[in-house]
């Protein structure tokens, strides 16, 4: 296993969407080009020093306030012209560039914004830190950019910002810079001495991570939830809203201490499905944003603002556009969903009804529904302008209060009931935007994949009628475990399952580093072959459960024969702590690994000589023809449709013959596990109870007789 350790000892952790993510350093593009080009002449690359910033005074300037806004950099205005300030590179090729590097000692992260962007067609405009995660050209065409273009935060204190020119393009560029943002206040950067990014995870202790949740009603709720980064300087959180217009606009609601203003609107990014990866696990995407909006309505004395984003959400991003109530019943428990001192999306829930109340002289009275107290979590700093939810339905906005984990009482949230038409206006009310319709008052959410076709399947080696252990001969000692996956091509790889077995002594195991780790096949031999990518998170995943999803930061593309391997930081492995196993006795075929002192073993050679698979899954795009190994898919004579003349949680599977102890599986949209159960078929058909299903779409799948069956159906909720 040695080798191995060494190639992940060689990666850079970069934070991208459900978990910390390995990849390999990068180096800045100048670098490259001069291993490209010969250049005519190589100036010193000008640095550009930004006045000394004081972090603890800035701290002290800019402390946390009731209203939760998080202040996390401070500006440093300028007015100059990148042209005139940068170095002017000149190519063999006749192509030319400008390169400046900005410094702004001891910041923890750097951004900045344009006041003027003029970027001629075929000119590239890029900025980016010491250590790029990111080299993607900013789009030409932002010149009229309403508050000037805002650029993505960048870790560190140097910022590199380059402007590309080829040699036909005549053009000039203008590109005039406002503004400098020196970060004071760790919210998820990485430390200069640290692999680890100290702000994950700095949010209060009582809070609890909404990928722990089992609620099927959260886990859909989150997919609105955003964190705000607006100038470059605040933290707050947004919820993505469904209107009843047709082509759904991307309308965001928050509190208006976070946007107050058209230029605010114009330079907020919207984080989508920054979460831990998974439950409790490690830091989750960066990568999902959407880059500005527009302001539509906004009210200081309800402390409210609807924006509409520049752009919808991606598909890929899988949002979700939440529904709403402004009758001003609330009537059950009340939950929020949020991004506390920025940090990964968390939830809090109040068991008690809230009312309305008053929350400062300077907003209409009674407008406020008072949380008195949360039975789990709070909001912290970075949870203003998040939703208050109840029965699925989003109810309030955040306003502020001083509720802490030490004292978890008193937050206020402004109620939809009031900024719904309270003011006449419509760039003051709700209403205008989200109904034409004004006798309505209330709406449920809207699912962009709700309807679509079937985006994912499972693939597994393991049969439902095997046979699963977790114990090995005491005599091998191992460092790794991998399982093979084959199929007729390559494809998109989202989620991974794993299932672990727990022994007496597994709690030994808790704290330490899984590394779950992608590898194509040698194509000679078969063996392991270049590493595709790897991953790590916390063996804490398994202490609620034995089965987790593990879902990927951003899908990947894996080749038509490739490997899952798992590895501890700190093995080996043992029979307390193991991924299950099933004996494959009516396929002789092996797709489970042991990896000892750096070599391959399949179980069905000495010393074990059995055939076996590891219970490891993985979920893959659908529209990727797939073959799973030793198995083939029938999907012909089945159908699972909901009986709602029955009940609620009554549904009927058709097979067209007898299929005695089938494992009926049934996953969400995202590929998360929601049920499983053993089902007898006596003759054609059996009756099925799922319950706490949402409404939406859901997949299901079987195997039977070494084949497996899958198709997807409605919830009937």
């Amino acid at each position: 296993m040695r080798n191995l350790y060494v190639i992940l000892s060689t990666l850079l952790f970069v934070g991208v969407l459900t978990s910390s993510i390995q990849v390999k350093a990068q180096q800045i593009p100048y670098s490259k080009w001069k291993k490209i080009f010969s250049v005519n002449s190589v100036p010193s690359i000008n640095t550009y020093v930004l006045p000394s910033q004081d972090n603890s005074a800035l701290k002290q300037k800019y402390p946390q306030t009731r209203n939760k806004r998080l202040q996390v950099a401070s500006p440093i205005f300028v007015e100059w012209d990148f042209i005139q300030k940068a170095s002017r590179l000149e190519f063999d090729d006749k192509s030319t560039a400008y390169l400046l590097r900005v410094l702004s000692k001891d910041a923890y992260f750097l951004s900045m914004n344009f006041s003027k962007m003029f970027i001629p067609s075929g000119m590239k405009l890029y900025v980016y830190g010491s250590q790029t995660k990111q080299y993607l050209p900013i789009q030409s065409g932002m010149e009229n950019v309403l508050g000037g273009y805002q650029t993505n935060i960048y870790d560190g204190d140097t910022l590199f910002i380059e402007l590309n020119i080829p040699q036909d393009v005549k053009t000039q560029a203008n590109l005039q810079v406002s503004c400098f943002n020196h970060g004071f206040r760790l919210f998820g950067q990485r430390t200069r001495n640290q692999r680890q990014r100290k702000g994950f995870g700095d949010s209060g202790s009582c809070e609890l991570d909404i990928n722990c949740s089992t609620n099927t009603e959260y886990l859909m709720l989150k997919r609105s939830v955003c964190r705000l980064i607006i100038s470059g300087r605040y933290l707050c959180t947004g919820t993505l809203m469904n209107s009843n217009r047709a082509d759904k606009p991307p309308y965001v609601l928050t509190a208006n201490h976070c946007i107050g203003s058209e230029e605010e609107a114009a330079t907020t990014h919207f984080h989508f499905n920054y979460e831990s990866f998974p439950c409790d696990g490690l830091e989750g995407n960066q990568s999902q944003i959407v880059n500005g909006s527009v302001l539509r309505a906004t009210a200081v004395d309800l402390d409210f603002t609807l924006v509409e984003m520049n752009e919808s959400p991606a598909l890929e991003y899988n949002p979700y556009y939440a529904g709403w109530d402004v009758s001003g019943e609330v009537t059950e428990e009340v939950y929020g969903i949020h991004h506390p001192e920025g940090d990964v999306k968390k939830y809090s829930v109040s068991n008690a009804i809230p009312e309305l109340a008053s929350y400062g002289e300077e907003l209409v009275p009674n407008s406020s529904l008072w949380i008195k107290r949360w039975d789990q979590g709070v909001t912290e700093g970075g949870s203003s302008g998040s939703a208050l939810f109840d029965n699925g339905k989003v109810v309030g906005s955040l306003i502020g209060g001083i509720a802490s984990c030490i004292n978890p009482r008193n937050d206020f949230y402004s109620s939809l009931s009031y900024i719904w038409d309270y003011h006449h206006q419509q760039s003051m009310q709700i209403k205008y935007w989200l109904s034409n319709n004004y006798g309505v008052l209330s709406m449920a959410g809207y699912d962009p994949q709700d309807g679509m076709p079937t985006k994912y399947e499972t693939q597994t080696n393991v049969t439902s009628d095997a046979s699963f252990s977790g114990l090995i001969p005491d005599d091998i000692i191992f460092d790794a475990v991998a399982e093979r996956f084959q199929r007729d091509r390559g494809g998109s790889l989202t989620q991974v399952s794993i299932a672990m077995y727990h022994g007496e002594l597994w709690t030994s195991y808790m704290d330490k580093t899984l590394t779950i780790a992608v590898y194509g096949a040698h194509p000679n031999d078969g063996g392991l072959s270049s590493l595709i990518q790897s991953y790590s998170t916390s063996t804490n995943i398994f202490k609620r459960q034995n089965k987790v999803f593990l879902s990927l930061p951003e899908p990947l593309q894996v080749g038509k024969d490739h490997y899952i391997v798992l590895s501890l930081n700190d093995g080996p492995w043992t029979d307390d702590f193991i991924p299950y196993h099933s004996l494959n006795e009516k396929d002789v075929s092996n797709t489970a690994y042991f990896i000892i002192d750096e070599e391959m073993n399949p179980m069905n050679s000495y010393p074990i000589n059995q055939s076996a698979s590891f219970f490891i899954g993985e979920v893959i795009e659908k529209d990727v023809p797939t073959t799973i190994a030793g198995n083939k898919i029938g999907q012909d004579k089945v159908l699972l449709y909901a009986k709602p003349n029955l009940g609620a949680n009554k549904y009927f599977l058709y097979t067209g013959e007898p299929m005695k102890d089938i494992v009926l599986t049934v996953y969400d949209i995202n590929g998360q596990l929601v049920s499983t159960q053993s089902v007898d078929v006596l003759v054609d058909g059996a009756d099925v109870d799922i319950d706490n299903l949402d409404v939406g779409v859901y997949f299901y799948t079987f195997y039977h007789n070494a084949k497996q069956f899958k198709g997807k159906f409605r919830s009937n909720q």
